[in-house]
Protein backbone atom coordinates (compact mmCIF):
# COMPACT_ATOMS: atom_id res chain seq x y z
CA UNK A 1 0.00 0.00 0.00
CA UNK A 2 3.03 2.03 0.25
CA UNK A 3 3.42 2.72 -3.31
CA UNK A 4 -0.95 3.30 -3.39
CA UNK A 5 -0.24 6.74 -4.79
CA UNK A 6 -3.89 7.36 -6.92
CA UNK A 7 -2.90 11.06 -7.62
CA UNK A 8 -0.43 9.99 -9.86
CA UNK A 9 -2.93 8.03 -11.98
CA UNK A 10 -6.19 9.57 -12.21
CA UNK A 11 -4.95 12.54 -14.43
CA UNK A 12 -4.14 10.18 -16.62
CA UNK A 13 -7.12 7.86 -16.23
CA UNK A 14 -9.19 10.63 -17.01
CA UNK A 15 -7.47 11.77 -19.91
CA UNK A 16 -7.94 8.42 -21.52
CA UNK A 17 -11.71 8.07 -20.92
CA UNK A 18 -11.82 11.43 -22.55
CA UNK A 19 -10.41 10.53 -25.55
CA UNK A 20 -12.28 7.08 -25.75
CA UNK A 21 -15.78 9.02 -25.10
CA UNK A 22 -15.42 12.37 -26.82
CA UNK A 23 -13.11 11.09 -29.96
CA UNK A 24 -13.33 7.30 -30.40
CA UNK A 25 -17.26 6.66 -29.83
CA UNK A 26 -18.31 10.00 -30.61
CA UNK A 27 -16.57 9.82 -34.49
CA UNK A 28 -17.87 6.38 -35.02
CA UNK A 29 -21.42 6.45 -33.56
CA UNK A 30 -22.83 6.44 -36.65
CA UNK A 31 -20.95 3.61 -37.73
CA UNK A 32 -21.89 1.49 -34.37
CA UNK A 33 -25.30 2.11 -35.47
CA UNK A 34 -25.03 0.11 -38.45
CA UNK A 35 -25.16 3.42 -40.85
CA UNK A 36 -22.31 2.19 -42.98
CA UNK A 37 -23.21 -1.30 -42.90
CA UNK A 38 -23.24 -4.07 -40.78
CA UNK A 39 -19.51 -4.96 -40.92
CA UNK A 40 -18.04 -1.79 -40.11
CA UNK A 41 -20.37 -1.83 -37.39
CA UNK A 42 -18.92 -5.14 -35.76
CA UNK A 43 -15.32 -4.12 -36.43
CA UNK A 44 -16.00 -0.69 -34.50
CA UNK A 45 -18.09 -2.01 -31.39
CA UNK A 46 -15.70 -5.24 -30.90
CA UNK A 47 -12.73 -2.74 -31.19
CA UNK A 48 -14.74 -0.72 -27.96
CA UNK A 49 -15.56 -4.19 -26.31
CA UNK A 50 -11.56 -4.88 -26.19
CA UNK A 51 -10.69 -1.56 -25.15
CA UNK A 52 -13.33 -1.81 -22.19
CA UNK A 53 -12.67 -5.47 -21.13
CA UNK A 54 -8.85 -4.47 -20.86
CA UNK A 55 -9.79 -1.07 -19.23
CA UNK A 56 -11.63 -3.01 -16.50
CA UNK A 57 -8.83 -5.24 -16.06
CA UNK A 58 -6.18 -2.62 -15.83
CA UNK A 59 -8.26 -0.06 -13.73
CA UNK A 60 -9.41 -3.46 -11.04
CA UNK A 61 -6.39 -1.90 -8.17
CA UNK A 62 -7.79 1.28 -8.17
CA UNK A 63 -11.79 1.06 -8.68
CA UNK A 64 -11.84 -2.89 -7.50
CA UNK A 65 -16.07 -2.69 -7.47
CA UNK A 66 -17.00 -0.85 -10.22
CA UNK A 67 -14.61 -2.89 -12.67
CA UNK A 68 -15.95 -5.61 -11.17
CA UNK A 69 -19.31 -4.69 -12.49
CA UNK A 70 -17.79 -4.05 -15.91
CA UNK A 71 -16.32 -7.16 -16.42
CA UNK A 72 -18.79 -9.51 -15.33
CA UNK A 73 -21.27 -8.03 -17.78
CA UNK A 74 -18.31 -7.87 -20.21
CA UNK A 75 -17.42 -11.30 -20.11
CA UNK A 76 -20.99 -12.90 -21.24
CA UNK A 77 -20.11 -12.17 -24.49
CA UNK A 78 -15.84 -13.48 -24.62
CA UNK A 79 -15.68 -16.51 -26.75
CA UNK A 80 -13.04 -17.66 -24.41
CA UNK A 81 -16.26 -17.72 -21.04
CA UNK A 82 -16.48 -21.11 -21.59
CA UNK A 83 -13.06 -22.54 -23.35
CA UNK A 84 -10.77 -24.45 -21.78
CA UNK A 85 -8.45 -21.46 -21.32
CA UNK A 86 -6.01 -20.94 -18.31
CA UNK A 87 -8.26 -20.07 -15.16
CA UNK A 88 -6.60 -16.33 -14.80
CA UNK A 89 -7.13 -15.59 -18.50
CA UNK A 90 -9.33 -12.35 -19.20
CA UNK A 91 -12.50 -13.39 -20.09
CA UNK A 92 -12.05 -17.35 -18.69
CA UNK A 93 -11.52 -15.87 -15.00
CA UNK A 94 -14.72 -15.85 -12.67
CA UNK A 95 -13.48 -12.20 -11.42
CA UNK A 96 -11.55 -9.43 -12.59
CA UNK A 97 -9.32 -9.68 -9.86
CA UNK A 98 -8.45 -13.23 -10.81
CA UNK A 99 -7.34 -12.01 -14.38
CA UNK A 100 -3.41 -11.14 -15.14
CA UNK A 101 -2.73 -7.59 -15.91
CA UNK A 102 -1.94 -7.56 -19.69
CA UNK A 103 2.20 -6.82 -20.95
CA UNK A 104 2.57 -4.46 -23.06
CA UNK A 105 2.81 -4.99 -26.67
CA UNK A 106 5.21 -2.27 -28.07
CA UNK A 107 4.22 -3.83 -31.77
CA UNK A 108 0.99 -2.41 -31.36
CA UNK A 109 1.50 1.18 -31.56
CA UNK A 110 1.95 3.04 -34.38
CA UNK A 111 3.52 6.46 -34.12
CA UNK A 112 2.42 7.52 -37.46
CA UNK A 113 -1.46 7.25 -36.59
CA UNK A 114 -0.79 8.52 -33.01
CA UNK A 115 0.56 11.71 -35.37
CA UNK A 116 -2.32 12.25 -37.65
CA UNK A 117 -4.50 11.94 -34.48
CA UNK A 118 -2.92 14.37 -32.65
CA UNK A 119 -3.24 17.06 -35.34
CA UNK A 120 -6.48 16.67 -36.27
CA UNK A 121 -7.47 17.28 -32.35
CA UNK A 122 -5.74 20.24 -32.30
CA UNK A 123 -7.06 20.86 -35.81
CA UNK A 124 -10.63 20.50 -34.49
CA UNK A 125 -10.10 22.22 -31.17
CA UNK A 126 -8.87 25.52 -33.01
CA UNK A 127 -11.15 25.65 -35.18
CA UNK A 128 -14.02 25.23 -32.13
CA UNK A 129 -12.04 27.98 -30.43
CA UNK A 130 -12.63 30.21 -33.93
CA UNK A 131 -16.04 29.29 -33.90
CA UNK A 132 -16.73 30.18 -30.32
CA UNK A 133 -14.74 33.55 -31.09
CA UNK A 134 -17.87 34.72 -33.33
CA UNK A 135 -20.57 32.76 -31.30
CA UNK A 136 -21.30 30.51 -34.31
CA UNK A 137 -23.14 27.19 -32.85
CA UNK A 138 -21.91 23.97 -34.40
CA UNK A 139 -25.30 23.72 -35.87
CA UNK A 140 -24.56 26.16 -38.28
CA UNK A 141 -22.81 25.51 -41.14
CA UNK A 142 -19.90 27.28 -42.22
CA UNK A 143 -18.76 27.49 -45.96
CA UNK A 144 -14.78 26.62 -45.51
CA UNK A 145 -11.63 25.67 -43.01
CA UNK A 146 -8.85 26.23 -43.69
CA UNK A 147 -5.56 24.86 -42.73
CA UNK A 148 -2.22 26.65 -43.31
CA UNK A 149 1.08 25.36 -42.87
CA UNK A 150 4.29 24.97 -44.89
CA UNK A 151 5.27 21.30 -43.43
CA UNK A 152 3.56 19.34 -45.81
CA UNK A 153 4.09 15.81 -43.66
CA UNK A 154 2.07 18.12 -40.99
CA UNK A 155 -0.53 18.61 -43.82
CA UNK A 156 -0.58 14.92 -45.12
CA UNK A 157 -1.45 13.78 -41.40
CA UNK A 158 -4.28 16.29 -41.09
CA UNK A 159 -5.68 15.40 -44.74
CA UNK A 160 -6.22 11.64 -44.33
CA UNK A 161 -9.00 12.40 -41.45
CA UNK A 162 -10.41 15.68 -43.02
CA UNK A 163 -13.93 14.31 -43.58
CA UNK A 164 -13.50 13.94 -39.57
CA UNK A 165 -12.71 17.86 -39.19
CA UNK A 166 -15.34 18.30 -41.85
CA UNK A 167 -18.04 16.81 -40.06
CA UNK A 168 -17.35 17.89 -36.58
CA UNK A 169 -16.15 21.75 -37.79
CA UNK A 170 -19.50 21.42 -40.10
CA UNK A 171 -18.00 22.50 -42.68
CA UNK A 172 -18.86 22.26 -46.41
CA UNK A 173 -15.25 22.84 -47.92
CA UNK A 174 -11.79 21.85 -46.64
CA UNK A 175 -8.64 23.18 -48.14
CA UNK A 176 -5.05 22.76 -47.34
CA UNK A 177 -2.94 26.30 -47.79
CA UNK A 178 0.82 25.42 -48.13
CA UNK A 179 1.49 29.32 -48.97
CA UNK A 180 2.01 30.91 -45.26
CA UNK A 181 2.15 34.03 -46.68
CA UNK A 182 -0.92 34.59 -47.78
CA UNK A 183 -3.22 33.86 -44.24
CA UNK A 184 -0.17 35.03 -42.14
CA UNK A 185 3.49 36.36 -41.04
CA UNK A 186 6.07 34.27 -38.98
CA UNK A 187 8.05 35.09 -36.15
CA UNK A 188 10.39 33.25 -34.40
CA UNK A 189 11.68 33.55 -30.48
CA UNK A 190 14.04 31.56 -28.86
CA UNK A 191 13.03 28.85 -26.80
CA UNK A 192 13.58 30.90 -23.27
CA UNK A 193 12.96 27.20 -21.14
CA UNK A 194 16.05 25.87 -22.75
CA UNK A 195 18.67 28.68 -23.47
CA UNK A 196 17.50 30.66 -20.67
CA UNK A 197 19.45 28.70 -18.26
CA UNK A 198 22.20 27.37 -21.10
CA UNK A 199 23.13 31.05 -22.15
CA UNK A 200 22.87 32.93 -18.96
CA UNK A 201 23.16 36.64 -19.57
CA UNK A 202 23.86 35.89 -22.94
CA UNK A 203 20.24 35.32 -23.56
CA UNK A 204 19.31 38.83 -23.91
CA UNK A 205 21.57 39.48 -26.46
CA UNK A 206 20.28 36.44 -28.54
CA UNK A 207 16.74 37.74 -27.65
CA UNK A 208 17.46 40.84 -29.34
CA UNK A 209 18.93 39.55 -32.46
CA UNK A 210 15.79 37.63 -32.92
CA UNK A 211 13.53 40.45 -32.88
CA UNK A 212 15.57 42.61 -35.54
CA UNK A 213 15.01 39.58 -37.68
CA UNK A 214 12.64 40.14 -41.00
CA UNK A 215 10.08 38.11 -42.75
CA UNK A 216 12.54 37.07 -44.80
CA UNK A 217 15.30 36.28 -42.64
CA UNK A 218 12.60 34.73 -40.62
CA UNK A 219 11.54 32.41 -43.69
CA UNK A 220 15.09 31.43 -44.73
CA UNK A 221 15.86 30.66 -40.86
CA UNK A 222 12.45 28.10 -40.88
CA UNK A 223 13.66 26.25 -44.06
CA UNK A 224 17.63 26.27 -42.60
CA UNK A 225 16.53 24.64 -39.23
CA UNK A 226 14.94 22.01 -41.33
CA UNK A 227 18.12 20.81 -42.37
CA UNK A 228 20.15 20.87 -39.13
CA UNK A 229 21.90 23.59 -36.70
CA UNK A 230 21.59 27.10 -37.28
CA UNK A 231 23.86 30.28 -36.56
CA UNK A 232 22.20 33.84 -35.09
CA UNK A 233 23.24 36.46 -32.58
CA UNK A 234 26.71 34.12 -32.60
CA UNK A 235 24.93 31.20 -31.05
CA UNK A 236 24.59 27.48 -32.90
CA UNK A 237 21.10 26.38 -32.41
CA UNK A 238 19.07 23.40 -32.60
CA UNK A 239 15.66 23.13 -34.11
CA UNK A 240 14.25 22.56 -30.61
CA UNK A 241 15.72 25.58 -29.42
CA UNK A 242 13.85 27.94 -31.69
CA UNK A 243 10.19 28.58 -31.24
CA UNK A 244 7.99 29.32 -34.52
CA UNK A 245 4.98 31.78 -34.35
CA UNK A 246 2.37 32.05 -37.19
CA UNK A 247 0.48 35.34 -36.30
CA UNK A 248 -2.69 36.16 -38.42
CA UNK A 249 -3.06 38.28 -41.83
CA UNK A 250 -6.58 37.93 -43.07
CA UNK A 251 -9.81 40.11 -43.67
CA UNK A 252 -11.53 40.19 -40.24
CA UNK A 253 -15.08 40.42 -41.31
CA UNK A 254 -14.35 36.84 -43.81
CA UNK A 255 -12.46 35.06 -41.47
CA UNK A 256 -11.75 33.94 -37.89
CA UNK A 257 -8.39 31.94 -37.08
CA UNK A 258 -6.04 30.56 -34.49
CA UNK A 259 -2.63 29.49 -34.34
CA UNK A 260 -1.31 26.17 -32.83
CA UNK A 261 0.05 26.11 -30.08
CA UNK A 262 3.66 25.38 -31.30
CA UNK A 263 2.88 27.87 -33.94
CA UNK A 264 3.85 24.97 -36.54
CA UNK A 265 0.40 25.64 -38.35
CA UNK A 266 -2.98 27.79 -38.36
CA UNK A 267 -6.50 27.20 -38.30
CA UNK A 268 -9.16 29.51 -40.42
CA UNK A 269 -12.29 29.27 -40.89
CA UNK A 270 -14.71 31.31 -43.64
CA UNK A 271 -17.80 33.29 -41.25
CA UNK A 272 -19.51 34.34 -44.06
CA UNK A 273 -22.78 33.24 -44.95
CA UNK A 274 -25.70 32.87 -47.76
CA UNK A 275 -28.88 31.54 -47.93
CA UNK A 276 -27.91 27.73 -48.33
CA UNK A 277 -26.17 28.00 -45.31
CA UNK A 278 -29.24 29.56 -43.38
CA UNK A 279 -31.45 27.60 -44.34
CA UNK A 280 -29.51 24.22 -43.49
CA UNK A 281 -29.05 25.67 -40.21
CA UNK A 282 -32.58 25.96 -40.08
CA UNK A 283 -32.80 22.14 -40.93
CA UNK A 284 -30.53 21.13 -38.51
CA UNK A 285 -32.44 22.78 -35.88
CA UNK A 286 -35.01 21.48 -37.11
CA UNK A 287 -33.64 17.65 -36.66
CA UNK A 288 -31.83 18.61 -33.76
CA UNK A 289 -35.53 18.80 -32.00
CA UNK A 290 -37.31 15.62 -33.30
CA UNK A 291 -33.77 13.79 -31.70
CA UNK A 292 -34.44 15.64 -28.36
CA UNK A 293 -38.53 15.15 -28.79
CA UNK A 294 -37.66 11.12 -29.53
CA UNK A 295 -35.30 10.83 -26.57
CA UNK A 296 -37.99 12.90 -23.82
CA UNK A 297 -40.40 10.81 -25.36
CA UNK A 298 -38.31 7.62 -23.98
CA UNK A 299 -38.41 6.07 -27.81
CA UNK A 300 -35.80 3.98 -29.23
CA UNK A 301 -34.20 4.15 -32.68
CA UNK A 302 -36.31 1.27 -33.41
CA UNK A 303 -39.38 2.86 -32.71
CA UNK A 304 -41.55 3.71 -36.36
CA UNK A 305 -42.72 7.29 -35.34
CA UNK A 306 -43.70 10.32 -38.25
CA UNK A 307 -42.90 13.70 -37.69
CA UNK A 308 -44.62 16.85 -38.58
CA UNK A 309 -43.55 20.55 -38.66
CA UNK A 310 -45.86 23.37 -38.14
CA UNK A 311 -45.64 27.28 -37.95
CA UNK A 312 -47.13 30.34 -37.10
CA UNK A 313 -46.58 33.87 -38.05
CA UNK A 314 -46.19 33.35 -41.53
CA UNK A 315 -42.44 32.21 -41.33
CA UNK A 316 -42.01 30.08 -44.12
CA UNK A 317 -38.56 29.82 -44.14
CA UNK A 318 -38.92 26.52 -41.94
CA UNK A 319 -40.78 24.75 -44.69
CA UNK A 320 -38.67 25.84 -47.74
CA UNK A 321 -35.24 25.03 -45.71
CA UNK A 322 -36.75 21.20 -44.61
CA UNK A 323 -37.67 21.14 -48.89
CA UNK A 324 -33.72 21.93 -49.38
CA UNK A 325 -32.18 19.92 -47.55
CA UNK A 326 -34.76 16.75 -47.05
CA UNK A 327 -32.26 14.23 -47.39
CA UNK A 328 -29.48 15.40 -44.48
CA UNK A 329 -33.20 15.71 -42.74
CA UNK A 330 -33.88 11.80 -43.47
CA UNK A 331 -30.19 10.68 -43.06
CA UNK A 332 -30.09 12.58 -39.87
CA UNK A 333 -33.13 11.30 -37.94
CA UNK A 334 -34.09 8.17 -40.09
CA UNK A 335 -37.40 9.66 -41.57
CA UNK A 336 -38.58 12.33 -43.15
CA UNK A 337 -40.01 15.65 -41.62
CA UNK A 338 -43.67 17.00 -43.58
CA UNK A 339 -45.33 20.05 -42.65
CA UNK A 340 -48.56 19.23 -40.48
CA UNK A 341 -50.93 19.87 -43.32
CA UNK A 342 -50.08 16.04 -44.18
CA UNK A 343 -50.50 15.06 -40.73
CA UNK A 344 -53.97 12.78 -40.73
CA UNK A 345 -56.30 14.37 -38.31
CA UNK A 346 -57.10 11.09 -36.07
CA UNK A 347 -53.52 10.41 -35.62
CA UNK A 348 -52.26 9.83 -32.26
CA UNK A 349 -49.45 12.26 -30.59
CA UNK A 350 -46.86 10.82 -28.90
CA UNK A 351 -45.16 14.31 -27.99
CA UNK A 352 -44.96 17.70 -29.21
CA UNK A 353 -42.38 20.45 -28.85
CA UNK A 354 -43.42 24.07 -29.23
CA UNK A 355 -40.65 27.02 -29.30
CA UNK A 356 -39.77 30.12 -30.83
CA UNK A 357 -37.27 30.28 -34.43
CA UNK A 358 -37.06 33.20 -36.28
CA UNK A 359 -40.14 35.67 -36.79
CA UNK A 360 -42.51 32.93 -35.94
CA UNK A 361 -43.49 30.17 -33.74
CA UNK A 362 -42.66 26.49 -34.39
CA UNK A 363 -43.97 23.07 -32.99
CA UNK A 364 -42.48 20.07 -33.75
CA UNK A 365 -45.14 16.60 -33.24
CA UNK A 366 -44.02 13.10 -33.07
CA UNK A 367 -47.21 10.91 -34.11
CA UNK A 368 -47.91 6.93 -34.23
CA UNK A 369 -47.73 5.69 -37.92
CA UNK A 370 -51.22 4.83 -38.91
CA UNK A 371 -53.24 4.96 -42.44
CA UNK A 372 -52.93 7.88 -44.17
CA UNK A 373 -55.84 9.59 -46.73
CA UNK A 374 -55.35 11.47 -49.97
CA UNK A 375 -56.36 15.01 -50.43
CA UNK A 376 -59.93 15.89 -49.45
CA UNK A 377 -60.41 16.78 -52.78
CA UNK A 378 -59.18 13.87 -54.19
CA UNK A 379 -61.82 12.04 -51.58
CA UNK A 380 -64.52 13.91 -52.43
CA UNK A 381 -64.68 13.24 -56.00
CA UNK A 382 -64.30 9.37 -55.06
CA UNK A 383 -67.69 10.09 -53.16
CA UNK A 384 -69.72 11.11 -55.64
CA UNK A 385 -68.91 15.22 -54.71
CA UNK A 386 -70.66 14.16 -51.30
CA UNK A 387 -68.11 16.11 -48.84
CA UNK A 388 -70.10 14.91 -45.30
CA UNK A 389 -69.78 11.10 -46.63
CA UNK A 390 -65.95 11.66 -47.42
CA UNK A 391 -65.69 12.99 -44.24
CA UNK A 392 -67.48 10.10 -42.54
CA UNK A 393 -65.30 7.00 -45.15
CA UNK A 394 -61.69 9.12 -43.86
CA UNK A 395 -63.01 8.39 -40.23
CA UNK A 396 -63.63 5.51 -40.83
CA UNK A 397 -60.03 4.10 -42.74
CA UNK A 398 -58.30 6.02 -40.40
CA UNK A 399 -59.86 3.80 -37.22
CA UNK A 400 -58.53 0.90 -38.92
CA UNK A 401 -55.19 -0.69 -38.07
CA UNK A 402 -52.06 -0.52 -40.38
CA UNK A 403 -51.58 -4.40 -40.11
CA UNK A 404 -55.75 -4.76 -41.89
CA UNK A 405 -54.88 -2.27 -44.66
CA UNK A 406 -51.95 -3.17 -45.73
CA UNK A 407 -52.90 -6.19 -47.14
CA UNK A 408 -55.83 -4.58 -49.07
CA UNK A 409 -55.50 -3.17 -52.84
CA UNK A 410 -59.23 -2.52 -52.59
CA UNK A 411 -61.10 -1.29 -49.43
CA UNK A 412 -65.29 -1.07 -50.31
CA UNK A 413 -67.09 0.28 -47.21
CA UNK A 414 -70.91 1.14 -46.94
CA UNK A 415 -71.45 4.40 -45.54
CA UNK A 416 -75.23 6.08 -44.97
CA UNK A 417 -76.09 3.13 -47.62
CA UNK A 418 -73.91 4.82 -50.11
CA UNK A 419 -70.98 2.41 -51.18
CA UNK A 420 -67.59 3.71 -51.61
CA UNK A 421 -64.46 1.30 -53.45
CA UNK A 422 -61.37 3.11 -52.31
CA UNK A 423 -58.47 1.93 -54.02
CA UNK A 424 -54.82 1.17 -52.32
CA UNK A 425 -52.29 4.01 -53.69
CA UNK A 426 -54.98 6.02 -54.67
CA UNK A 427 -56.89 7.01 -51.91
CA UNK A 428 -55.37 5.44 -48.68
CA UNK A 429 -51.93 4.84 -48.58
CA UNK A 430 -49.75 2.72 -45.30
CA UNK A 431 -47.11 5.75 -44.97
CA UNK A 432 -47.08 9.64 -45.30
CA UNK A 433 -44.02 9.42 -47.66
CA UNK A 434 -46.55 7.33 -50.35
CA UNK A 435 -49.21 9.68 -50.14
CA UNK A 436 -46.83 12.83 -50.53
CA UNK A 437 -45.29 10.81 -54.03
CA UNK A 438 -48.74 10.09 -55.58
CA UNK A 439 -50.72 13.38 -54.75
CA UNK A 440 -47.80 16.01 -54.10
CA UNK A 441 -45.48 15.30 -56.91
CA UNK A 442 -43.22 17.81 -57.47
CA UNK A 443 -44.04 19.74 -54.60
CA UNK A 444 -40.89 19.93 -53.27
CA UNK A 445 -41.69 17.39 -50.51
CA UNK A 446 -42.05 14.21 -52.69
Amino acid sequence: MEAYRLYTVMPRLLQFLSELTNWYIRFNRDRMKGTEGTEPAKQCLSQLYEVLLYLSVLMAPLTPFFTEWMYQRLRLMHPDLNGSGAIDAIGKAKSVHYCQIPEVDTSRLDEDAELRMKVMQETIELGRKARERKTIPLKTPIKEVFVVCSDQKLLSSVDSLSTYVSKELNSKKFTLVVDEEKWCTSKVVPNGNLLGKKLGKAFGPLRKAFAKLSVEEVAELKAKSLLGNVKIGGQTLERSELVFMLQPKFDAAKYEGLASADGRFMVLIDITKNESITMEACSREMTNRVQKLRKSAGLQITDKVTAYVDVEGGDESVFKALQMFKDNVRKQIGLPLYPSAFRPKHGTRIAVDHFKYGKGKVSVELVVPGPVMCPDEVLTACCRGDADLAEKVKAFVLTMGLSTISGMDVLTTTVDNSEVSLKKGEHFFTSVEEMVAVHHKGSGWD
